[in-house]
């Protein structure tokens, strides 16, 4: 399917719609009070937000049923789901950037993958969530090192009342079960938050038209094979509130998962036969801001961050004879960020500050560790020149060196410097204008840098980082009663990227499993790529009854240095809804999502995968105040459809779910 314009815009006069998820921060009506300490951004008297900052309420969570972090991101314009199939993991690109280059954080600390930077945003449950914030270009330096295409920030929920909670559980047809539970107290000065979220599905069901492709068809019926996942998601928070301007908070958030592997169904690559009997992570962390004085603030963040992986591999289809022992990963991050904040400037807001975070990884079954260690140095001055113009700027120092390695390998160390401009125009409360202009790194990680690729590659300890330099244009306005509209173009080049090229073999059977006899794989900073496009959002009231949103991404991404296809993003994709409330307890929403243009990795070359459209449908019930109960179906169509070669994704399903508030 080819999305072209005349078919945009149908769909968005249509009266089926995905919501995308996405609102400014002055219209939050439905959504819960944020928990403050979790965002990066300073609050109060005078808030540096990016212009180009979102966020996804809790209410935009529920009303998309999105069970995931991945579900609630991939309808917010400029955000494509990067399935990694032959790994089952979930990655996200914004604006064609990865999870490496945007990194994603937990009431501001860092949840990525120490080894290679990469995150499974499937593992990641959404009930104990009050907010998902995505900058972009803009994103604050305040953030730390590798915010090179942007930063998710996830906010977890602060209760607001003595004693709160909220039961939610569910089933579909595919034999998926979802159960979540939160409590929550506060008694003014002292707070408490717990919550538990469990998702687990063991199958799926195949769309219309499905055909196992390989010699040996290993799915044959109705159901997606090796397709099981087990998530289980635990946090606990207490919070003291001393003041009206002070709080401290002590968190913690588990998970603790299962997956499958579905195998490949293309016919331009052998199976693998993988299982992921653990995929673990534990985050511990002190959160605090202090004021000193009117005008001053102090935060600080600490934390400790552990996560450890297994990989099963089997040699055959039932999954009975094991290739091998478990290859275990097991990796710990620590850190800690001070920042120091004043408003004793008129008109202006400055920041000052320090980051140190530390990442250990341990490969267990070959017992090797490695440990790097980075620093950041960064300022950040706002300043509304009238109560229409605003300039904010920031400049960082970022440094990585290596702390420990194995014996046999070369220590390397690399440092950059960032910086950004934002200019932004208020002419009324109802339009903000802004302009953009930052430069912006990712260090290399571990694998990057000292990965053998399995016999396939050489390590290369002085990569660089690399580098980004954004320019973007925007709006956010109401230009008519009951119109929240956005719009934004940018462009952005992207240079020292880290490519793999072919390298003269150093000595003989330096690379013994590499493709080509004689020569190694090798990480260079070679890559030089562009990223532009446009992105528009419109979210529209119709009286007290009807709801229509819609988002919109074109994205063109070019290789500069050559005809190096573009993967894993779409062209043109579109998200849009409309809900429809016809009494004061019932609501009814439809959905539509839809792509084109996306390339996918096919053997030693690539494919371009077919557009597609998919339509869902929802209706809830508000029995009584607190009690909700859902009843819906995804992909009403049955539609056959790919985000990965080989890698089809459900067919129709249908779900219920109850939900009950206090």
């Amino acid at each position: 399917m080819k999305l072209r314009p005349n078919t945009i815009l149908l769909g968005l006069l249509a009266a089926s719609f995905v919501l995308p998820a996405y609102a400014d921060d002055d219209t939050q009506a439905d959504a819960e009070p944020a928990f403050e300490l979790g965002q990066i951004t300073v609050q109060g008297r005078r808030s540096n937000v990016a212009a180009d900052e979102r966020t996804i309420s809790s209410e935009d969570i529920r009303r998309a049923n999105s069970q995931t972090i991945a579900d609630a991101l991939s309808t917010q314009p400029g955000v494509s789901v990067d399935l990694i199939g032959a790994r089952n993991e979930t990655g996200l690109r914004l604006r064609g950037y990865d999870s490496r280059q945007v990194p994603l954080f937990l009431d501001g600390i860092p949840q990525y993958v120490p080894y290679d930077g990469y995150v499974d945003f499937a593992r990641f449950l959404t009930p104990g969530l009050s907010e998902i914030r995505v900058a972009k270009s803009g994103a604050s330096l305040m953030y730390g090192p590798n915010t090179l295409g942007g930063a998710i920030n996830l906010v977890s929920r602060k209760p607001q009342k003595a004693f709160e909670g909220e039961v939610v559980a569910g089933i579909d047809d595919a034999s998926g079960k979802n159960l979540s539970l939160n409590l929550g107290s506060n008694t003014g000065r002292f707070y408490v938050q717990g919550g538990f979220a469990y998702l687990d599905q063991n199958r799926f069901r195949l769309p219309k038209g499905f055909h196992d492709q390989k010699r040996r068809p290993t799915d044959t019926g109705r159901y997606r094979e090796n397709a099981g996942r087990t998530d289980r998601h635990y946090s606990l928070k207490f919070g003291f509130t001393p003041n009206d301007t002070d709080e401290y908070a002590l968190g913690y958030s588990g998970i603790r998962s299962e997956k499958q592997q579905p195998t490949y169904v293309g016919n331009a690559a052998n199976a693998r036969y993988w299982r992921w009997p653990y995929w673990d992570k534990d985050s511990v962390y002190f959160l605090s801001n202090t004021s000193l004085g009117e005008a001053n603030r102090l935060k600080v963040r600490v934390y400790h961050d552990s996560y450890k992986n297994g990989l099963q591999m089997y040699r055959d289809s039932a999954y009975r004879i094991a290739d091998g022992d478990v290859s275990a990963y097991k990796d710990r991050t620590t850190g800690a960020s001070v920042n120091f904040s004043t408003t004793a400037l008129n008109k202006q807001l400055l920041q000052f500050g320090y980051q140190y975070k530390t990442d250990r990884h341990h490969d267990e079954s070959k017992d090797t560790r490695f440990r790097d260690a980075a620093h950041q140095f960064a300022v950040e001055h706002q300043i509304d020149f009238t109560p229409q113009w605003r300039l904010r700027s920031s400049a960082d120092y970022e440094h990585l060196a290596v702390k420990e390695l194995p014996d046999g390998f070369a220590k390397g160390k690399t440092h950059s410097v960032n910086g950004l401009l934002e200019l932004s125009f208020r002419p009324s409360d109802a339009h903000l204008f802004y302009a953009t202009v930052s430069s912006k790194s990712r260090f290399p990680s571990l694998k990057d840098r000292y990965s053998f690729r399995m016999g396939r590659a050489l390590p290369n300890p002085d990569l660089k980082s690399e580098r980004a330099h954004h320019f973007e244009l925007g709006w956010k306005g109401q230009p008519w009663n009951g119109a929240q509209v956005d719009a934004a173009v940018f462009y952005s080049r992207l240079s020292n990227e880290i490519q793999t090229v072919m390298v003269p073999e150093p000595y003989r059977n330096a690379c013994r499993r590499s493709s080509v006899r004689g020569y190694c794989n090798q990480t260079q900073n070679v890559g030089r790529t562009r990223h532009a496009g446009l992105e528009l959002g419109l979210r529209q009231s119709i009286g007290e009854h009807l709801t229509l949103g819609a988002g919109y991404s074109y994205l063109h991404r070019k290789d500069l240095r050559g005809d190096t296809a573009m993967l894993d993003t779409p062209v043109h994709k579109l998200n849009a809804f409309a809900e429809y409330r016809p009494v004061e307890r019932i609501g009814l929403t439809a959905n539509v999502r839809a792509e084109s243009g996306r390339k996918s990795s096919y053997g030693s070359s690539y494919r371009k995968l077919g557009g597609y459209a998919v339509y869902d449908t929802k209706a809830a019930w508000n029995i009584r105040d607190g009690l909700t109960w859902e009843a819906g179906i995804n992909n009403i169509g049955n539609k056959n459809y790919e985000l990965s070669d080989g890698y089809p994704m459900p067919g129709r399903t249908w779900f219920t779910n109850v939900r009950y508030a206090f």
